[in-house]
């Protein structure tokens, strides 16, 4: 909620209660405004904070739905490592592998779609499909049930909506496919990034968008075992160097047993969309 629509709606109660996480995504804009007027209330209130202070309000610091693997990354990566796994997620997982882990796609010249990058997503989910996923969710007493993952338990996203398209195309009818916007409050036991763009000039809305950090929270986020993003951006226009490092950076990428992360400041100053890894 806007400040403005606070100070507004402030005026009819004695006390306000604000619910919200500001490290994901705002509500859509579609107007023309300086950006502190698009923060909202929380965001003001916060200011350079990463997540709200004991003196300033309360934080849950628990996830029901992010495995320890997940929870961890997404911890460091935004909460200020203050975010655990609850202890039901532990008992949920896919035979196929827990974390993050990165399928390389090697193209160049592509803004907002990427059909190499639809099939390597359509490629993945045939390799998940029927494999062997544990659910969590189970009556008391009882001990976890196993099933083969279906079409329901995953769910695939990207920035822009042309890859939407691409996607819807190409992976098997019944997955789930849209934007990060459009699934932010969604979940699934599997979900598979597509980024689409090939490289920094590529990227018709630039860095700021493809690599905001809210908007990587909420796309990695919506998994409760399992994100695979499907793609390392190739540098496009690529002299002899460049191209040597791009590879280079696939293949040491490709080979590793990847728990990774979107390293964001050197997205925001790479030429390449650089992926890199830690432990």
């Amino acid at each position: 909620m806007s400040l403005a629509d606070v100070l507004a709606v402030g005026t009819a109660a004695r006390n306000l209660v604000f619910l919200g996480d500001p490290n994901q995504l705002p509500q859509v804009s579609q107007g023309a405004m300086p950006e502190e007027a698009k923060r909202s209330v929380l965001q003001h209130l916060l200011a350079d904070e990463t997540t709200v202070p004991p003196d300033r309000g309360i934080f849950l610091e628990r996830t029901w739905r992010l495995r320890p693997e997940l929870a961890r990354f997404t911890s460091e990566a935004y909460y200020a490592g203050r975010l655990e796994c609850a202890g039901p997620c532990e008992s949920r997982g896919v035979a196929a592998g827990n974390g993050l882990f990165f399928r390389p796609v090697e193209h160049t010249g592509n803004g907002q779609m990427s059909w190499e990058e639809a099939r390597a997503v359509s490629e993945a989910i045939g390799e998940l499909l029927g494999t062997p996923y544990t659910d969590g969710v189970r009556p008391v007493g009882s001990d976890p049930s196993t099933r083969p993952l279906a079409k329901d338990d995953i769910l695939v996203v990207t920035p822009y909506n042309a890859q939407v398209r691409a996607l819807r195309a190409t992976v098997p009818t019944g997955v789930r496919v849209g934007t990060v916007d459009k699934f932010q409050g969604q979940e699934a036991a599997v979900v598979l990034v597509s980024l689409a763009s090939s490289s920094s000039e590529d990227a018709p809305r630039g860095l700021a968008f493809v690599f905001n950090r809210n908007r990587i929270n909420v796309a990695t986020s919506r998994a409760q075992c399992r994100v695979e993003p499907t793609a390392l951006l190739a540098c496009s226009r690529p002299t002899a160097r460049r191209s040597s490092t791009c590879a280079s950076r696939m293949r040491s990428a490709a080979s590793s047993s990847w728990r990774g992360r979107v390293d964001m400041k050197s997205a925001q100053s790479c030429d390449q969309l650089s992926v890199m890894l830690f432990v």
